[in-house]
Order: C-alpha cells, then structure tokens, then sequence
C-alpha cells in the first residue's frame, strides 16, 4: 500500500509531507524496492545456472549427431558390435566379436564415452564445467557476494558452509588447494552424480586425488539452486525467497489444532501422503478404463506428433434468433461509438467503484473521477494514449488530471477486480436460449510484446527472437478475456496456466 502510494507521487510532493510521515513511507519504499531486489538477483542467478545446463546439453546433442568426436564413426561400431553379439549369442567374444571390431577400437571407444554408464550426463557436466569456468563464473559470484544465504537445518547449514570455504580455497594458491582436499564433506555436501567429476584419482597413487575446484563450486550451485527453490536455504532481505517461517502466522504454534482444521489437513503426514496416492491411483484408474473405449481418443503409432490423439470439440450451432438478434441492435444503434458502451457498462456494472486511491484520502468529485477513470481506461485500453484523450468531450480533461488518476487509482489489483466484477456480468446475463449452453472451457497462451530495451523486464526470446516480453492470456474462445498476466520471456508458461487458473477469482468454474 505504502510503495504504490510513493510511486504514484511527485518527489516534489512528498516534500510537503511531514518529516516523520515522509521518512516513514520512503523507508517502506526502499525495504519493499530491496525486496524485489533481491527476489530478481535470486532469479537471474537460478536462470543462469539453468542456461549453462541447457547450453551444455544443446552443445552435446549436436556433436553426437554429427558424430565429430575423437572417435570417428563410434555409433556405427556400437551398431556392428551389437547386431553381431545378438546373431551369435553363443558364440565366444575373442572369436567372433574381434574380428570385427578389434579390442583397440573396443578401447578407444571406452576411453572417449568414459567408464561409466552414465556418459551422456557425464558429458554434459564436463561442458556445463568448461561454460562455467571460462564464461560465468565471476557473474555467478559477483551475485552470490550481495546475496545473504541462511539455513536452519544442520545439513543446509553445512551447504552455506561448504560454499563460503570453497570461494576462499579457489581464490588461493595451488598448493594450499592440494593440503584441502580431505577435507571436505563429499559425500553430504555435494550431488553424488558430481563425486566422479570431482574428485580425480592419482595415475601414479591410487589413495591421492585432485579435486576439480570449478566442478566443486558447479555441484554446490546445483545443490543450492534446488533447495532455494523450496525454501530449504532462504534468502535475507527477500520476499519470493524469505524464511518458511514468516509464511506461517505469527500463532502458529500455539494454535496449530486451528489452523490444519481450518485447511481441512490432516497433522500426520503419513496421512496425507496416503490420501494423495488414493486420489491420484484413483483417477488413473479411471483413465485406464475409458480411454480404450472414448470415442473422442485415439492412440496412434506417431513418431513426432505423440501416440495419442484427442478429437477437438464440436462447435456448437449458432442459435436460430441470433442473428435477428444482431439485425435488431444493428437497427437500434447502427453506429455506436466503443468508448459509449464503456461507459454503458460502467453505469450498469459498476466497475469504476473497484479504482480506489493508493493515497489516503481523496478530494476528487465522484462523477470527475468516474470521467477521468473511463478515459484512463479507454486511452490506455485502445493503445491512443492519455495525451489524445485529455481532449475528448465537452468539458475537456486535462493531461496533468489524467496523470494524476492514472498513477493514484489505476493499479493491477485494481484493474483485476475490475475484470472480475465485468466478466461476471457477462456469464450472469447469457441467456442459454439465445447463446447456447455455455461451455467453460479457456484457451490459455501468450504473446510476445516488444518493449525497449531499457525495461528492465526485457529479454532475447529464444523461439520467436527478438527482445520483448510476454503476455500471458486466458481466454474463452472468442470471446471473454479472465485473466492475464505479465512474464519474462524465459518463464515457464505451465505455471503461468496453472496461476491465471487459481486466481482469477471470478464465478466462472474453469
């Protein structure tokens, strides 16, 4: 409440507050502006780590197709290799596998795919190391020095730990790194898939090894970036990624009974694991019964598309009084302006009473405000601006007016309750007989925007390329728009779908 209400004031009128309230909600500001901050940080070291993952994995991809390794031809030579053990499975190997492919050939091929079966991840690793040794590892640390990591648990503690010791050890000299190399908890601390990137054994003494620092550091970035994403590690001074426990109420505690009756969940987790299971093993129960036999499923044996095949919906035939209905109001209001029948809902829905001021009084005239509201709205919604619209009308509204409603009145959560109370109105009064029975099925998708450059939510979109951001839609076909939202071009659009239906908050059953 406060941050929006600096935001949307002047520097030159927060001057004429009082010192004690100025400096008051200026702090409030800037705690709130260090929070998000810090949310940001969080994210941009996570999607880099992520973005080194992928980049190695892209890069892998692409040369076992062209099969331009050390080895030429290797994937041929595994075919051979297994098309002659299966033709003669009883045969003896030296008699009939190595005339074919020599053991030498056998070796080299060992020695570039590596002992163990796990080649492919190791590969990965292997280039995610060198991406973040020679690219991103002063970016990943310049982070990591302004933020401020805490843990409760011994194990994740010990995480923090490890981390701030290998940061000092790697800035030092190479025989301090060589005296540290027992002492660090590998087998708690760090991924168990990293021990054999990590530790290397000595060719001339089996019981010395040399530690990888780069890989070190990679491993414990990957042991951090999934606890903080559940909040095992936390972040100080974060809001997205504070302490679990300032989640909780501050009564938690002493009214626990209260608050699990209240959420309808069970206080042994043994329980609720259980009722999951029952929920899930039931409606794949369900799914195994009627997908043999629905009609509107169908399992191929497709390569590229998926096996299964899920018929579209039948579009529902248009009403037989529809488009008398359409020629009637054609005959009543053959050229009617879009900006009237923003104002005729207005009037008959209300939704201008959902703008209330971020400040904490107002003196602005209720039909003003409802003037300069509709304006606002129609200028920002039609993309003609607030400029354009300051001179529209008989008593024409000034810029500066404008301004100063758009700033203090129209805020997301107020645009959101807005939508709401309009999109409500429109399922109260589609009538069956005239529009069919209404189906409650969305579409759910976005739309890349180009922004400038100087947003700070701005990114390269590796799909449709280009900087820009996207908009993330729900919206009934053809029709009704419930919910949208704001997202970076790298975010995942499945937990933009599962947001937009959680909050919408309107009547429609999704």
């Amino acid at each position: 409440k406060y941050y929006l209400r600096v935001l949307a004031e002047f520097p030159s009128h927060l001057k004429r507050y009082k010192s004690v309230i100025r400096y008051a909600h200026l702090t409030i500001f800037c705690l709130t502006c260090q929070k998000k901050m810090t949310d940001n940080l969080a994210d941009l070291l996570l999607k880099l780590l992520h973005k080194m993952l992928m980049k190695a994995e892209r890069f892998i991809d692409k040369a076992l197709q062209s099969d331009n390794k050390k080895v030429t031809g290797k994937l041929g030579t595994l075919l051979v290799l297994a098309k002659t053990s299966l033709d003669c499975p009883d045969g003896i190997i030296q008699s009939t596998i190595y005339p074919k492919v020599s053991k030498d050939r056998l070796l080299e091929i060992l020695e570039d795919l590596g002992a163990s079966e796990h080649w492919y991840r190791d590969k990965i690793k292997s280039k995610a190391i060198s991406l973040y040794k020679h690219n991103n590892r002063e970016l990943v640390w310049a982070i990591m020095d302004v933020l401020t990591l805490q843990a409760d648990s011994l194990t994740h503690c010990q995480i923090l730990s490890v981390l701030k010791f290998v940061r000092k050890v790697n800035d030092s000299n190479g025989s301090f790194k060589s005296s540290l190399c027992k002492v660090l908890p590998f087998e708690t601390a760090f991924p168990t898939q990293w021990l054999s990137l990590i530790k290397a054994k000595d060719k001339k003494e089996e019981s010395l090894f040399s530690i990888n620092w780069n890989a070190c550091e990679l491993a414990l970035f990957e042991r951090l970036e999934n606890e903080l994403t559940v909040k095992n590690i936390w972040l100080k001074h974060a809001h997205r990624y504070r302490n679990p426990n300032d989640d909780l109420p501050k009564d938690f505690d002493e009214n626990e009974d209260y608050y699990f009756d209240l959420l309808g969940l069970s206080k042994d987790p043994d329980t609720f694991i259980d009722g999951l299971k029952e929920r899930v093993d039931e409606n794949l129960e369900a799914l195994n019964q009627s997908i043999i036999t629905n009609e509107k499923v169908k399992i191929y044996n497709r390569k590229k598309k998926g096996s299964i095949k899920i018929t579209p919906f039948s579009p529902q035939k248009e009403p037989q009084n529809l488009s008398l209905l359409k020629e009637g109001i054609a005959d009543l209001w053959p050229n009617i302006h879009l900006i009237d029948i923003l104002k005729e809902a207005d009037l008959r829905i209300g939704f201008s009473k959902r703008f209330q001021s971020v400040s904490s009084q107002t003196r602005i005239n209720k039909h003003k405000l409802q003037k300069r509201l509709l304006l606002c709205i129609f200028g920002l919604g039609s993309n003609i601006g607030l400029k354009r619209m300051s001179g529209v009308g008989d008593k024409q509204e000034s810029y500066n007016n404008l301004r100063y409603v758009k700033r203090t009145y129209i805020t997301c959560q107020n645009v959101r309750f807005a939508i709401q109370d309009v999109v409500n109105a429109i399922y109260k009064i589609r009538d069956p007989q005239l529009w069919g029975e209404i189906t409650l099925s969305y579409a759910a998708d976005s739309k890349k925007i180009g922004v400038w450059d100087q947003n700070l939510m701005e990114e390269w979109h590796a799909r449709y390329g280009g900087r820009g951001i996207m908009i993330y839609w729900h919206v009934d076909e053809k029709a009704t728009c419930i919910y949208s939202a704001l997202k970076t071009c790298a975010s995942s659009e499945v937990a933009a779908m599962i947001n937009g239906i959680l909050n919408h908050d309107t009547d429609v059953d999704l």
